[in-house]
């Protein structure tokens, strides 16, 4: 059975900006060396791109593919399809951290530490949800008789 997870690449580069420009202001006078800007946009996207790539390596078992900004994961029949929702918002907010915690490797390594464990944290709830499954209902067997 395919799930298929809507992700918003737009959203996810926005939100990374936001936090970005929030962690820059923060520092007096290194705005510029810290923020991500439309000077970066080549960067941040590849940043994006290596960040799917560690969601691909992190759920393989499930065979996932990106097919026109959706990700496709092969999951069970007995799969509860009712914790997508949660799924695709835990993916967003994946892509958010885990590029954020690129981004400040290269700029602000003081910050690396709660994205990379916020990152693990989130992996961890993905994994939980991908794992909880439906008890198939069993149909009552008939006795013949005759």
């Amino acid at each position: 059975m395919d799930l298929f997870c809507t992700i918003n690449r737009i959203e996810v580069l926005s939100e990374v900006n936001k936090i970005t420009g929030y962690t820059g202001k923060q520092v007096e006078g290194k705005f510029d060396n810290i923020a991500s800007t439309e000077d970066e946009e080549n960067i941040i996207g590849s940043l994006y791109d290596e960040s799917i790539l560690q969601l691909f390596s992190s759920f393989a078992a499930y065979r996932p593919s990106l097919k026109s900004g959706s990700i496709f994961f092969d999951v069970p029949e007995t799969f509860d399809i009712s914790k997508k929702q949660v799924i695709e918002k835990d993916i967003m907010q994946f892509l958010m951290n885990e590029v954020c915690y690129r981004w400040f490797k290269i700029t602000k390594p003081d910050e690396v530490d709660f994205y990379s464990m916020q990152g693990v944290r989130i992996l961890d709830n993905i994994r939980t949800l991908f794992n909880m499954r439906i008890i198939p209902t069993k149909r009552p067997v008939r006795q013949m008789g005759f």
